[in-house]
């Protein structure tokens, strides 16, 4: 959340006009949705993944550390793509 935090300021400070730039419960709000759908699928994708070979506690995989890293990865690249930390390049 820090990382999105920080990006938001940074869209503002580069946005000077405010009726062309998101506010900031839109940001949020889009960033939570993408959070929750990739913890849904890194929830998936970690259970298939621990499954085959963990045994009982299998799905524990999915729920503690895919999820949770996916839906941080998805916060960060969201955020960014959002905010345009990304510089444009022009060939």
């Amino acid at each position: 959340m820090v990382c999105a935090t920080v990006f938001y300021g940074r869209y503002c400070n580069r946005r000077p006009e405010a009726e062309r730039h998101l506010s900031g419960v839109a940001y949020a709000l889009i960033l939570l949705a993408c959070a929750v759908v990739a913890y849904l699928v890194g929830v998936l994708l970690g259970i298939m993944w621990a499954c085959p070979s963990a045994g009982n506690l299998c799905g524990l995989a999915g729920f503690f550390v895919v999820g949770p890293v996916v839906s941080a990865l998805a916060i960060l690249l969201v955020g960014s793509v959002l905010t345009g930390v990304f510089p444009k390049t022009r060939p």
